[in-house]
């Protein structure tokens, strides 16, 4: 992410104070979640996130953690929530599928 995930444990090397003034995301995956639920009150309802987990050298290891913090824990909840949160007028991002359906090609053709 723009800073760095950590499994319950790690994040407390982090002050509390430092993790709610930073603009990166940074801290356990709930204070990942919380904090990108924060948001849409300052720039609407929107249809990407990016999430920089390789940033400043990090061991692949490491990153790979992130990873999997960010895809198993994170971004369903996120998911879920926002999906929730978005009101009916605002369309669903696009994803591969429905690019695909859109384009009347099958999906062979496309890749």
């Amino acid at each position: 992410m723009g800073g760095h995930l950590a499994r319950p444990g790690a994040a407390e090397r982090h002050s509390a104070a430092a993790r709610v003034a930073t603009p990166l995301t940074v801290g356990s995956p709930q204070e990942a979640i919380d904090k990108t639920l924060t948001f849409r009150e300052h720039f609407g309802d929107y249809q990407r996130q990016l999430f920089l987990v390789d940033h400043a050298g990090l061991p692949l290891k490491t990153v790979l953690e992130q990873l999997d913090l960010l895809g198993g824990e994170v971004v369903p909840v996120l998911r879920k929530e926002l999906d929730a949160l978005r009101p009916a007028h605002v369309p669903e991002a696009p994803t591969h599928a429905s690019r695909v359906a859109q384009s009347g090609r099958p999906a062979e053709a496309l890749r």
